[in-house]
């Protein structure tokens, strides 16, 4: 008897339709998020000898922003007031390491190219 209760609930199972709706698929899909934003600069600590790579390089990036004389001209004092305080905080014996020596070079020979850039521009 039991084995007849199976089959027929087996069969009711198989032919059984329901009036339910069929389940719809939902779009789960992650919703759009907003860019990545840039991780935050990282700045050395002041007295460094990164410290005054950074520096320096933001200098550059400022003078090669300049379109005039007159933007060369604010970066130059602002860059001479950094060097001179700094310059006061230094020891005699204090020297970058050559590679250090290498990338300042190469930053100071951007930011000549691009105040010679700003400085012959028609106001």
């Amino acid at each position: 008897m039991q084995a007849g209760v199976l089959v027929i609930a087996a069969m009711l199972a198989a032919c059984w339709t329901g009036s339910e709706q069929p389940t719809t698929v939902q779009n789960i899909a992650p919703k759009p998020t907003e860019p990545a934003k840039p991780a935050p600069e990282r700045v050395p600590a002041e007295g460094t000898p990164g410290h005054a790579v950074y520096k320096f390089e933001r200098f550059k990036n400022e003078m090669c922003a300049c379109a005039d004389s007159a933007c060369a001209t604010k970066v130059t004092e602002e860059m001479t007031t950094w060097a001179t305080e700094m310059s006061k905080t230094m020891g005699k014996d204090d020297r970058p390491d050559p590679a250090l020596a290498k990338r300042m070079s190469a930053i100071g020979e951007a930011f000549a190219r691009c105040m010679t850039a700003a400085m012959t521009q028609n106001p």
